[in-house]
């Protein structure tokens, strides 16, 4: 009997060892491959089904987070029969895993935010109903010369990328356009910052693109019971909110707003369509209209070069009409991962998410001086607010504890007889909701609307009042006047993503290998199959293993782009060109050509004195190409994989 109590006794010290050893690593995972992860997403999906994980991120997972835990045990094993105190052994691996496990759940606790979620998930607050102040409930008055108004939404824009003189995090600033316009701008930083920037913190439920334009159009968190992105599945959005654009649309504005990417994204043409009835110009508008063609496609939609190429001809027709026009920006560009490097980007730094908002900043910043340059503008304030703090997961970790991050704010040409406030403010995105509506004339009784202060008053912000803790915490615990104001059908938003997650289990593709006009040279084409609603995708980890009677490589091709992926239409295209000769070394793993960006070191083609001097190949090349495809949907995330063998003679 003893003997078998031993027995089990190591046995429970293994176990505990092994699921000590389990969760740190997954801890560590999890911090590495997220750097934006809530317990409420991981609570939804635990509860969901898990189809549809499909080989790549299954395989990151067992690679650096199951198989390191079990080799750690096997050793630990192992030394347990090599040694001869085994029993003060079995007492430390138990208190050694233990001490795993506890570790574990430090790393994850605040990461993930568990411990406000297990706090807050059950509590209840009147917190945002007994703040809210409704634009039907005060009075609401325009100017009799009505001005024009530009809001630009920049995608993923913050304070820190300025350098530290100016308020930034960053060595070398990578906004000094954007940080220049400061100064014919308001950012609400007051008379005794020296030029550093000031910005709009973002609070709960206002930390995503969709979430961040509903704060600063409605003064409202986005906060629903269903996934944040999942509004799309609703026939209405808030329908009893009014907004920046139902204000501007009952005093005679006309709306319109343009998206480089497709507007149902999110629910963004609901939103904009039943809230001041904007005239919706997305990616699909584009391709419609024929500013692009029919099969163009780059990152989400077409780029922002475009955008304010667009934005500049919509601005020429609407300077001419009588009418007080808002037109809407929302760019893409800087969304990570990494960012979109556009034929106008530099490689000014060793990063190219670094590069990519640096040519934002300067694009952005020529788009404004041309407007300055119009006529209308003198009859036009230009609203400039970076919509959250980035989501870039390396990108993120050089930057400040995201709730100390704000995000990039102008107000330029503001209506006359605003006095621009002495001292420095403290606001959130909120904030934004009155004080465009200020900036471009409007009289508000009280100088609040919604959640937010005019800031161009000396009323107090609620970030003032409560300060950025307590204003938080109250946001995240439940709030009936919230459900209430949603309205949100939930039966119909679990049954129309049912849909959308079967038909993606059910992707398929097709990959091609074919010749080109040059010698040695051949194009891979992957094409999707599956009939299924558009959505947004990354080609991860393509890469191609070729090999004959001497050598084997594998090379890893051009990976990391965005996709809108349709039925029968390619989503990816890469080149590879194959040594001509025999005696070409086999390091011609980084001799393998690709449209785009190359990342595989010094390029090197065959010359002509290789094949003279050399002869000629007598053995066929053989290989296998394997893509891998990360699908995000509205509420959830696909890996699948896809491989094909190809012989060429």
């Amino acid at each position: 009997m003893k003997r078998v109590l031993k027995i089990i006794g190591i046995l429970i010290s293994f176990i505990i060892l092994l699921v000590g050893a389990f969760f740190l690593f997954t801890a560590l995972w999890v911090r590495r491959t997220w750097t934006k992860l809530s317990a409420s997403s991981i609570i939804f999906q635990l509860q969901n089904s898990l189809e549809g994980t499909g080989n790549g991120m299954v395989k990151t997972f067992i690679l650096t987070a199951a198989l390191p835990a079990v080799l750690l045990t096997a050793v630990c094993i192992v030394l347990y029969f090599l040694l001869k105190k085994k029993r003060s052994l079995t007492v430390i691996y138990a208190a050694v895993g233990a001490g795993l496990f506890v570790l574990a759940i430090s790393l994850v606790w605040k990461h993930i935010g568990l411990g406000d979620y297990l706090k807050y998930r059950n509590k209840k607050s009147s917190f945002i109903e007994d703040n809210y102040v409704s634009p039907e409930g005060v009075g609401i008055s325009f100017p009799e010369e009505k001005r024009n108004v530009i809001y630009i939404y920049l995608e993923s824009m913050e304070v820190d990328y300025a350098d530290k003189e100016h308020g930034g995090e960053m060595v070398v600033s990578l906004i000094p356009n954007l940080t220049a316009l400061e100064a014919v701008g308001e950012d609400f930083s007051g008379n005794n910052d020296s030029g550093r920037l000031n910005g709009a913190y973002s609070m709960y439920g206002t930390d995503w693109t969709m979430g961040a334009i509903f704060a600063e159009s409605s003064g409202l968190p986005l906060i629903i019971p269903i996934q944040k992105n999942s509004m799309f599945t609703q026939s209405k959005f808030f329908p009893t909110v009014t907004t920046f654009g139902d204000i501007l649309k009952k005093n005679g504005y006309k709306n319109v707003i343009l998206f480089g990417h497709d507007a149902e994204f999110a629910g963004g043409n609901l939103y904009f369509s039943s809230h001041g009835d904007y005239e919706i110009q997305d990616y699909k508008y584009a391709r419609k209209l024929g500013r692009i063609p029919e099969d163009y496609m780059v990152f989400w939609g077409y780029e922002d070069e475009k955008l304010f190429q667009f934005a500049k001809e919509e601005l020429a027709e609407l300077s001419v009409s009588d009418q007080p026009f808002n037109l809407t920006l929302l760019t893409v560009d800087t969304h990570f991962e990494d960012g979109y490097y556009c034929r106008q980007c530099r490689d000014e730094f060793d990063d190219q998410y670094k590069n990519v908002i640096a040519c934002s900043d300067r694009q952005v910043s020529e788009f404004v001086k041309w407007c300055m340059e119009q006529d209308f503008y003198e009859n036009t304030t230009i609203i400039i607010s970076g919509d959250h703090p980035t989501m870039d997961r390396d990108f993120s970790y050089d930057l400040k504890d995201p709730e100390n991050r704000r995000v990039y704010i102008s107000i330029i040409n503001p209506a006359e007889g605003l006095a621009s406030p002495d001292t420095h403010r403290e606001y959130t995105t909120f904030d934004l909701f009155p004080t465009s509506l200020a900036a471009i004339g409007v009289r508000i009784e009280g100088n609040r609307l919604g959640l937010g202060t005019n800031l161009f008053s000396e009323r107090k912000t609620l970030l003032e009042n409560y300060g950025q803790s307590e204003f938080n915490t109250q946001l995240k615990m439940k709030s009936d006047f919230m459900t209430k104001l949603a309205d949100i059908d939930e039966e119909n938003a679990d049954s129309f993503l049912d849909v959308i997650d079967e038909s993606l289990r059910k992707l398929d593709a097709d990959i091609e290998l074919e010749e080109t006009e040059t010698k040695g040279k051949y194009k891979v084409s992957v094409y999707l199959l599956s009939d299924r609603p558009s959505c947004m995708n990354y080609i991860n980890t393509p890469y191609i293993t070729v090999y004959d009677d001497t050598y084997s490589c594998s090379y890893l091709l051009e990976y990391n782009n965005e996709y809108s992926i349709t039925e029968g239409k390619t989503c990816y295209e890469a080149y590879f060109e194959l040594p001509l000769t025999q005696d070409i070394e086999p390091d011609f793993i980084n001799d393998i050509y690709m449209s785009g960006s190359y990342d595989g070191g010094d390029m090197f083609l065959p010359d002509e004195s290789d094949k003279n001097g050399s002869e000629e190949r007598d053995s066929d090349w053989k290989g296998q190409i394997s893509i891998e495809l990360t699908i995000h949907t509205h509420n959830n995330t696909y890996f699948t994989n896809w491989s094909k063998d190809f012989t060429i003679e």
